[in-house]
């Protein structure tokens, strides 16, 4: 869940494994990520890193980073 996301609609979320491989990648994300990949497998247990960009307008930070675990 990403808190306020929903008030940048021309966002894009990207998830990475450990490889830095991309596994997912939504523009206009609205917190409907489901565990699964860009072929709609469920990914396996690990720790997973992120890019959120907001692509807001009028200045400010516009990129987040950081780690997320997925654990089933």
């Amino acid at each position: 869940m990403i808190e306020g996301i929903l008030d940048y609609p021309h966002n894009k979320v990207q998830l990475f494994d450990k490889w830095g491989s991309l596994v997912f990648e939504q523009s206009s994300y609205n917190n409907d990520w489901n565990g699964r990949g860009k072929q709609g497998e469920a990914l396996p247990d690990g720790t997973y890193f992120y890019l959120v960009k907001l692509n807001a307008s009028g200045g400010g930070k516009n990129a987040f980073t950081g780690y997320l675990l997925v654990k089933r």
